[in-house]
């Protein structure tokens, strides 16, 4: 049924941040003008269709564009009704009488596009009711209406997608859905601000707010939708109340890594697992640190029992390994030896009888996937070759690869992990006290933070 959210709502915290030159802004200014617009009925109604009265607002997180339309709607003066299209047969109700109305269609399977497959779509369930002939029929009915009776009247139809294939291309047409907007790009530390406001500032201590790149790459990283960061904000709130204390690191990061279920606390690791686990986990730390372009330290380290894991490292969000949208040869190459390490840090410290026979497996499985895809799908050599011989494998696998393909691809693969462990093992023999000291000092805290592990990389 539709949903008329108060006329006094708040402003949306993410709305504040957009400048006013922003696109997203800049429209509800023009709406607000349509409103205004006086003089002929000729002139206002052009108002209207110049302003766009099907609009299609663009973004990765489509529930996050419903939370922020009554602050659009405020900002413009105009009344905003919500509506659920698939299952509702009769939705146009909202649209009688002559006061200005901005109707937001929550997407749905009614938009007639490319969706994804399962039981979800935009993030919830499917809609038990969707029937695709009657979304057909709505489809035709509300382009008839746009073109037609409600052309040049104070109505604005919105919807979102996240990718352009989900609507109809029948409805991205002139005097139809003819405006596509986006929401401009906050930054990492805007939304971990926006974020502690939200869950109140005076919880988190002071290394957290002095901080908020760091909580804004797990927010982009790590809960990268408005639902997750909403269940991320209630259990650390939860969380700060039943500790007492304020939120630290260490709170945030532990949820980052192995999410916000509330579990009893696991037993300890005996000794020997737990000193293994170190070294594995220590290996990953140090090679992420030292191999990387921006020497990267990791945000998170621990040795605890959780789940089907021992261990575990999390990188910051604002690593570029994390954000680039373009990784080169050897950004790959530094993501595969970090992979490696931890089995090289443990061949090295542990001894070739002592390597955990299980504990790397997902490892050595990503490992040899990003060598397959680059070897083999992106035509890039399979070792250093120089300007010569930078062409010597530009054919890629095409379609499914013949039994010949697959055994060559499988040993220049072979070789190539090969010969990265070597680098990796050198790399750890050189710099092996503090690979130890790493090992060591998880041994006693169990955890470590960026700032404890960037102390020991400093070292």
């Amino acid at each position: 049924m539709p949903r008329n959210p108060p006329r006094n709502a708040p402003l949306n915290r993410l709305w504040d941040t957009f400048p006013e030159t922003s696109v997203i802004k800049r429209w509800a200014a023009e709406i607000a003008a349509a409103i205004a617009q006086t003089g002929s009925d000729t002139k206002i109604r052009q108002a209207w269709i110049d302003t766009g009265q099907a609009v299609l607002i663009n973004h990765h997180d489509c529930a996050e564009i419903e939370a922020l339309m009554p602050a659009i709607a405020a900002s413009a003066g105009i009344r905003l009704e919500v509506l659920d299209v698939d299952g509702i047969a009769e939705p146009f109700d909202a649209m009688s009488g002559d006061e200005p109305v901005m109707v937001f269609l929550r997407p749905g399977e009614w938009q007639g596009g490319e969706m994804d497959e399962g039981g979800t779509v935009f993030g919830r369930a499917r809609d038990p009711r969707f029937d695709a002939a009657s979304a057909y029929v709505f489809r035709r009915v509300l382009a008839d209406a746009l073109t037609g009776a409600w052309q040049g009247r104070p109505i604005i139809v919105v919807t979102t997608i996240e990718r352009l294939v989900q609507l109809d291309p029948a409805l991205r047409a002139a005097g139809l859905f003819d405006r596509k907007l986006a929401l401009p790009d906050v930054g990492a530390c805007v939304r971990a601000e926006i974020f502690m406001a939200d869950a109140g500032q005076e919880r988190f201590d002071d290394a957290v707010r002095q901080h908020p790149e760091r909580l804004g790459g797990v927010l982009v990283n790590e809960f990268d939708c408005h639902r997750r960061r909403g269940l991320f904000a209630r259990a650390l709130v939860r969380k700060q109340i039943a500790l007492g204390r304020l939120l630290t690191e260490h709170d945030i990061m532990d949820y980052a890594a192995y999410g916000t279920t509330e579990t009893d606390e696991a037993l300890p690791l005996d000794p020997d697992t737990l000193w293994a686990t170190a070294v594995h986990e220590a290996g990953h730390v140090l090679v992420a640190h030292l191999d990387s372009r921006d020497r990267v330290v990791p945000a998170f380290c621990s040795v605890l029992r959780r789940g089907s894991t021992a261990g575990m490292v999390v990188m910051p969000g604002n690593a570029h390994s994390s954000v680039t949208p373009d990784p080169r040869v050897r950004d790959v190459r530094h993501n595969i030896r970090v992979k490696l390490a931890g089995r090289a840090a443990e061949v090295l410290i542990l001894g070739e009888d002592e390597v955990s026979a299980r504990g790397a497996s997902s490892d050595m499985k990503s490992a040899t996937e990003q060598a397959t895809e680059m070897i083999g799908y992106c035509g890039l050599p399979p070792a250093p070759a120089g300007e010569d011989g930078a062409g010597c494998n530009l054919a890629v696998i095409i379609g499914d690869p013949s039994s010949a393909e697959q055994e060559r691809l499988r040993q220049l693969v072979r070789d190539y992990l090969a010969r990265e462990f070597a680098v990796v093992m050198q790399l750890l023999r050189e710099h092996r006290a503090t690979l130890d000291a790493i090992a060591h000092r998880l041994c006693e805290r169990t955890v470590l933070v960026a700032d404890e592990l960037e102390a020991l990389l400093r070292e």
